[in-house]
């Protein structure tokens, strides 16, 4: 129920209140920066995954959406540095800054 009514409140029709974009305190706050800035000089290098091998050997994303299941159980270990950068770089990424 309430993903209809925020659908209905964010589209133009049955109502007259301002849709789409909206900050509601335009000139009085300024909006925080698209790309957080770094809280510390120290940089720690994570795995980053060889793209043009995975072009070419990868799972389509198709077949990854179709096969996923939610699964509630949980490994021993953690996942391994390698696990985590090459996860970050997959879907964390700033691909590219106008900076």
């Amino acid at each position: 129920m309430h993903d209809l009514y925020f659908h209905s409140r964010s589209r133009m029709g049955r109502h007259n209140n301002p849709f789409g974009k909206a900050y509601a305190f335009e000139g009085e706050i300024a909006p925080l920066p698209a790309i957080k800035p770094a809280m510390s000089s120290e940089v720690i290098s994570l795995y980053k995954p060889d793209l043009e091998a995975l072009k070419q050997t990868d799972t389509p994303f198709t077949q990854v959406l179709e096969n996923r299941r939610s699964i509630r159980s949980y490994a021993e270990k953690p996942i391994t540095d390698q696990q985590l950068g090459e996860f970050l770089y997959r879907a964390a990424r700033v691909q590219a800054s106008l900076r």
